[in-house]
């Protein structure tokens, strides 16, 4: 015995959810307007996402709104409702309360909850429970403004991308939560610009992705 042992070298790998942990904010850039920081500090508690993704969303939240792009804003893949909750707050801001929010995941009680810290109107809340799969194209809105997507695997993915891109409307803003961090979403986005032939630029937001309908 030689007191070595001989092991396989470990490859890269895309973590699972189990291992992603939650990791402190980081100073705002200096580019951040005191508004933007204002919606930051008040999701921060109900999110994840990073200071990049926050801006990104908040950024094409007020594109679509000063643009007036038509629709609705479409989340699936809610995962603490911060992100919407950002939505809602960049439109009150900018004098809108009148644009729908759906919100579709397979369970939405917590997140109904934490959205009564924000002052958007109920009557245009639309909060969907169950399988996307179920509950996506049959259930979301006719036409939409800006949808994220933010469901991690290829199935689901591909889903939403097949059923509502289509319904996002020119000018619309499409945000794709991870496809710099899940494989899944990656390859699912991946096969469906090459076999849709959408003709989009994804521009890098944090580890996600972002591009304008034409």
């Amino acid at each position: 015995m030689t007191g070595y042992e001989i092991a396989r070298p470990a490859g890269p790998r895309v973590p699972s959810q189990a291992t992603v942990k939650k990791t402190a904010p980081k100073p705002f850039p200096r580019d951040f307007d005191d508004e933007l920081r204002d919606i930051i500090t008040a999701v921060r508690p109900f999110t994840t996402a990073g200071n990049e993704k926050l801006h990104a969303l908040v950024t094409a939240t007020r594109y679509v709104r000063e643009r007036g792009v038509a629709g609705a804003v479409v989340e699936c893949g809610v995962s603490g409702s911060g992100s919407m909750q950002a939505v809602a707050r960049a439109l009150i801001a900018g004098g809108e309360r009148d644009r729908d929010l759906y919100l579709f995941d397979t369970a939405l009680d917590q997140a109904r909850a934490d959205f009564g810290a924000v002052a958007y109107p109920s009557g245009h809340l639309h909060f969907v429970p169950g399988p996307l799969e179920e509950t996506v194209p049959g259930r979301a809105p006719g036409q939409i403004a800006l949808l994220r997507i933010d469901t991690d695997d290829y199935a689901p993915t591909r889903h939403q991308l097949d059923h509502l891109y289509p319904r996002l409307a020119p000018g619309g803003v499409l945000v794709l939560d991870d496809y710099g961090w899940w494989k899944g979403a990656r390859q699912a986005t991946d096969d469906w610009l090459r076999e849709s032939g959408a003709q989009l630029v994804l521009w890098r937001a944090g580890g996600g992705r972002v591009a304008v309908k034409p």
